[in-house]
């Protein structure tokens, strides 16, 4: 089980916080600083942005590569290999049936990826196809039983993961962490994430090699 979740997608498809005070023997609480009132338009991606925005920024973007390295190297070390399942039937717990395709653009991952999970999790015995409804020709995926449990195995050994990394922190920091988290990760993803992965996104030329 993955102990942390990155900023910008949770491996069991639910939204959860992250910390890294377990792994580092240090605590990092909430920073307050200048921020837009909540509500405030965002500015596009390619904005220029006031020196104290970009400084802070930049203390985030490191503590995020940091964070990175961390789950990196726990994954290393454990093995862990799950990360596909988790997504997958994470979001069809809680998005209910549907298509491959549908599923591939709700966790913004190419259709023959998801297909070749989805082959191995009905294989499993974790998730089953039914006919769709309105489209005899297509199928709907959901999870099994089976799947539904190891989804909550899942989930639970990742909050207990999170608890041990959490549980010094105050209750008004743990609730202000995700409160923060959630905001990041919806704005992230707005604007730089969910566009690449629009249908008919053209990816751009490969950086030269030195």
């Amino acid at each position: 089980m993955d102990p942390t979740a990155t900023a910008t997608a949770d491996p069991t498809g639910t939204a959860g916080a992250t910390g890294t005070a377990g792994a580092t023997g240090t605590t990092t609480g909430t920073t307050t600083g200048s921020t837009a009132p909540t509500g405030a338009a965002s500015p596009g991606p390619d904005a220029a942005h006031p020196a104290d925005v970009v400084m802070e920024s930049a203390a985030v973007g490191d503590e995020m590569a940091r964070l990175m390295r961390l789950v990196g190297a726990w994954k290393q070390r454990v093995r862990d290999e799950g990360w596909g399942d988790r997504l997958l039937l994470g979001r069809l717990t809680e998005g209910g049936p549907r298509r491959a395709t549908d599923l591939a653009a709700d966790t913004l991952l190419d259709l023959s990826t998801v297909s070749r999970q989805i082959r191995s999790l009905v294989e499993r015995g974790l998730v089953e196809r039914r006919p769709d409804p309105e489209d005899g020709r297509g199928a709907l995926l959901s999870p099994t039983g089976q799947g539904l449990a190891a989804v909550e195995r899942y989930r639970a050994q990742r909050d207990q993961k999170l608890a041990d990394a959490l549980a010094s922190w105050p209750s008004r920091d743990r609730r202000e962490f995700g409160r923060l988290l959630a905001r990041f990760n919806d704005d992230f993803g707005e604007l730089h994430v969910r566009p690449v992965c629009a249908p008919g996104h053209q990816q751009g030329p490969a950086a030269p090699r030195p």
